[in-house]
């Protein structure tokens, strides 16, 4: 009963507590808030020291020669034969080039899906040939 007590008084008085701790200040305080505007300033320096010694050093590159040594350095026809070797791999060896007749069920569910999607959204240039279009005349029938 007594730490009931205790616990209800102790919140009864917290809001009263933090309320007067707030408001104190003291010179620590403000010594912290003055080293944090100074840290400030020091790192706004740094930042500024920084972007000059960045530009300095990108003045000095020749990025065009750069990149003809790069590409220089490629082998077009390996990297062309890598990537078809790849293709031919993934055709031949891949889920959807499985005979499993789930694996096809599941394949032809999602081809289903792509052409119905395809379908129910018609492409820029249909909407242009449907608004372009014009309307053939109507012919009356008095005859």
């Amino acid at each position: 009963m007594i730490k009931a007590l205790s616990l209800a008084a102790a919140l009864a008085l917290l809001p009263l507590s933090a309320a007067v701790a707030h408001d104190l200040r003291g010179p620590s305080d403000d010594a912290l808030e003055a080293a944090a505007e100074a840290f400030e300033v020091r790192m706004e320096a740094f930042g500024e020291r920084a972007k000059a010694i960045a530009a300095e050093a990108l003045a000095e590159i020749d990025i065009d020669a750069v990149v003809a040594q790069a590409l220089a350095e490629v082998d077009v026809d390996a990297v062309v034969g890598n990537a078809v070797a790849q293709a031919r791999g993934i055709a031949t060896k891949g889920a959807w080039a499985s005979r499993d007749p789930e694996h096809m069920a599941t394949y032809g569910i999602m081809a289903d899906y792509a052409l119905g999607a395809a379908m129910d959204s018609p492409g820029d240039a249909e909407v242009a040939e449907t608004a372009e279009a014009p309307q053939a005349p109507v012919a009356d029938d008095e005859d």
